[in-house]
C-alpha cells in the first residue's frame, strides 16, 4: 500500500459505496501483514465507518492469529489454501 492509496476521501467513497449499495454484503474482510501505514490509516478512518462495517475488518500481523481467524470464517480445504496462498506470496514476493 503506498502513500496515494491512504487518501482519506477515497475510503469514505468505498464505503459509501459499499454501504448504500451492498448493504450488509460483506461478511468478513481480512487483512494479513499490514504495514504501519495501513495501521495509521486504519485508525483514521475507523472513526467515520459504520461500527458494523469496522467489526468484519480482521487485521492480524501474526500466522497464529490467522489461523485461528481462518478457522473461524473458513472451511478446513479452503483455510489451508489461504494458509499456503499466504507462504507462497511471503517467499516469492512482487516485485
Amino acid at each position: 500500500m503506498k502513500i496515494t492509496s491512504c487518501n482519506p476521501r477515497l475510503a469514505l467513497a468505498v464505503e459509501h459505496i459499499v454501504s448504500n449499495h451492498y448493504p450488509e454484503r460483506p461478511g468478513a474482510c481480512v487483512v494479513v501483514n499490514q504495514g504501519m501505514l495501513f495501521q495509521t490509516f486504519w485508525v483514521a478512518v475507523r472513526g467515520v465507518i459504520h461500527a458494523r462495517t469496522a467489526a468484519k475488518l480482521h487485521i492480524h500481523r501474526h500466522l497464529h492469529k490467522v489461523e485461528e481467524d481462518f478457522t473461524e470464517l473458513f472451511p478446513d480445504e479452503l483455510k489451508s489454501w489461504l494458509l499456503e496462498e499466504i507462504r507462497l506470496n511471503k517467499s516469492n514476493p512482487l516485485p
